[in-house]
């Protein structure tokens, strides 16, 4: 017993907690309130590292960082709701006011994603409260945040 406990203490001081960690290239989030949701869905059927919020747990992006927590990704995508300078999660909309109260979920993101974070929209860093969104976004993650279709 004694050895396997050793041998266990060896492998943990020499890995870490990476030994237990998943590597992903790609982790796909998307709200239950998301635009074109069927399409999302859709474009990702069997994909298995899909992760969908919902309003009934607690808020979004602390679904997100607890579905992060063990995960090493490259990118992450996340299909939501958006208008100009808004992410529009089913339980909150993330604007540049809201984001002081999420600091904590969005800093989190940097320990599970390696390059960018991709949010599937054509407006949302549109204007200056896009902008504006983007930067703190930015800022608080530490990512590379974008904007696509």
């Amino acid at each position: 017993m004694r050895i396997k406990i050793t041998a266990l203490m060896l492998f943990l001081s020499l890995f870490g907690s990476s030994a237990f960690s998943q590597s992903t290239s790609e982790f796909i989030v998307i709200d239950e309130i998301a635009e074109n949701l069927s399409v999302a869905e859709s474009q990702y059927l069997g994909h298995t590292n899909v992760f969908h919020t919902n309003g009934i747990k607690s808020g979004a992006l602390e679904q997100i960082s607890v579905a992060l927590k063990n995960v090493e990704v490259d990118v992450l995508h996340i299909y939501v709701s958006t208008k100009p300078g808004a992410l529009v999660f089913n339980s909150h909309a993330l604007i540049p006011e809201t984001l002081s109260e999420f600091s904590k979920e969005l800093s989190n993101w940097r320990s599970s994603v390696s390059q960018e974070v991709i949010i599937h929209s054509e407006n949302v860093f549109t204007g200056t409260q896009g902008e504006l969104l983007k930067q703190m976004l930015e800022e608080l993650t530490g990512l590379t945040i974008t904007a696509k279709k």
